[in-house]
């Protein structure tokens, strides 16, 4: 649809149209010749409103609105696509999930407008992270997030994983001074593993660590074996 938004920018044009086949002509009086163009550059404003509303409500559909990473719908179409791609091209996928420990408690404690600060914090630590152009992050949840690896090596995508721990536990993000942490899930795709199986490993893996921190109470380490 985009290639027929051009057409909006003719609208400016219009009015002056009008006046010239009214008239024959150039308008005879300047009120009329200016009639015509204050139409013209109404119009014009409200064409550019209209393309900038749609463009933004495009926008809106794919990234999510508090931190700027694609949200759900984004991750419900492209990761499938991804699987089925890395599939057929015999490449490998890493899928991370990652959840924020005790988002609740910092929500409760320290205010919603820090939550929501801990959530753009953590997104932007993300997008500076990964591979620029390659790796894609996702908002999917409250305080849930994903991460698509392609063709991603073992150490490489754990390198990654451990700068995120450490950007999450650090300054940079300050989980550790709100009494927060992250819990994450690494996997790779196994071959003719659907979509969802993959999703609930790795979600698997970082419920059973979150489940394990609830039980066993300990200072935060950083990854060891890419899935903590």
């Amino acid at each position: 649809m985009d290639k027929f938004l051009w057409l909006l920018y003719l609208t400016p044009a219009l009015p002056l149209a009008t006046e010239v086949l009214r008239y024959g002509g150039v308008p005879p009086t300047l009120v009329d010749a200016a009639a015509g163009i204050t139409g013209a550059v109404v119009a014009g404003l409200l064409s550019h409103l209209a393309f900038v509303s749609l463009r933004t409500a495009r926008a809106l559909t794919v990234y999510d609105p508090l931190t700027g990473l694609f949200n759900r719908q984004r991750f419900d179409i492209e990761y499938p696509a991804e699987v089925l791609r890395a599939e057929r091209q015999g490449l490998s996928l890493t899928l991370a999930t990652v959840d924020i420990d005790h988002f609740r408690s910092i929500n409760e404690q320290f205010g919603h407008d820090e939550g929501d600060r801990v959530l753009l914090r953590l997104s932007q630590a993300l997008r500076r992270l990964v591979r620029a152009e390659v790796d894609r992050c996702y908002r999917i949840g409250w305080d849930q997030f994903c991460i698509l690896m392609p063709g991603a090596k073992d150490a490489e995508a754990a390198a990654i994983i451990e700068r995120i721990w450490h950007a999450a536990h650090g300054e940079e993000v300050g989980l550790d001074r709100l009494g927060g942490g992250l819990s994450i899930g690494v996997v790779n795709l196994r071959q003719g593993e659907a979509p969802p199986a993959l999703l609930r490993r790795a979600e698997q893996i970082m419920f059973e660590v979150k489940q394990q921190r609830k039980a066993h109470p300990q200072p935060a380490t950083p990854p060891q074996d890419g899935s903590h």
